[in-house]
């Protein structure tokens, strides 16, 4: 599996590319017209529609009083009318997700920081809807709380300092034994199961504000088996790269963290 639209291998241009951290928050700016050019597919749609059938409350919640920015989404995304949001579903952030492969999270300050007050989210990675609502950003990322504490600061000089516009891409990466898309839930990564049975998840994330208020944040999850980097030694080298220049807060978030010697030793023979 490598995403949802046959992109290129995610191994080929690796966000631990060069051997960059994974803990950076790592912003670059990007064209608008490159913000979210991907239209969802049929397949996307289906997958997307099926949680709105089965768990809409799980996957789309909004708080009261924020109509108005869902709409304000809409209209960045209708593209002044090239690309028309259907309306169907009770929140209207569920009807715009549904156009792209994307999730979309909207973030307004009421004058107390950043806050999550709206959201469609069809692949989280570990993180449940209903706990975040109404969370601002330190508690969206609470869990954590040395990296909370070394990139708490710099996230909220973002959010506020971004101007009107300006969309800010970032792109993350995991490596965990889940293979589904939507994963709200952690399950243990069991010593014994075989690097070649992991996942890479990486997540390009995108920054956008709509108005002097209000931000929407995106995520694209991506999926490809971490088997395939065999094909692709210069990325593996990379990828150990970054791996050993996690400091020891850092070491504490990752996943693979109870087996990163052999991991590394793992890669490095990839990498020849």
């Amino acid at each position: 599996m490598s995403g949802e639209h046959c992109l290129p291998s995610l191994f080929a241009n690796p966000p631990w590319r060069g051997g960059a951290s994974r803990y950076r928050i790592g912003l670059t700016p990007v064209e608008a017209d490159c913000w979210l050019p991907l239209i969802a597919d049929a397949a996307t749609r289906e997958r997307k529609l099926a949680l709105y059938r089965d768990c809409y409350a799980d996957v789309v919640q909004a708080l009261p009083g924020h109509d108005t920015a869902q709409e304000l989404l809409v209209q960045a995304l209708e593209r002044g009318g090239e690309r028309p949001v259907p309306r169907r579903w009770p929140h209207a952030i569920a009807d715009a997700a549904l156009l792209v492969p994307d999730d979309l999270c909207l973030m307004v300050d009421a004058g107390q920081g950043y806050r999550l007050v709206a959201a469609s989210l069809c692949a989280p990675t570990y993180w449940h809807l209903a706990d975040k609502l109404g969370a601002d950003l330190r508690a969206l990322h609470a869990g954590h709380a040395g990296l909370v504490d070394s990139l708490g600061a710099r996230m909220t000089d973002v959010f506020t300092r971004l101007p009107m516009h300006r969309v800010l891409e970032r792109r993350n990466w995991f490596l965990y034994s889940e293979s589904a898309l939507y994963s709200p839930q952690a399950s243990p990564q069991p010593d014994t199961c075989p690097f070649e049975a992991l996942f890479v998840r990486s997540e390009r994330q995108t920054l956008r504000r709509l108005a002097p208020d209000c931000i929407v944040f995106t995520i694209r999850v991506s999926l490809e088996p971490l088997a395939a980097i065999r094909d692709w030694p210069e990325s593996a080298k990379d990828m150990a790269v970054s791996l050993r220049r996690l400091t020891s807060i850092e070491q504490q978030a990752f996943s693979q963290r109870h087996r990163l010697p052999e991991l590394l030793s793992w890669l490095d023979g990839v990498a020849g």
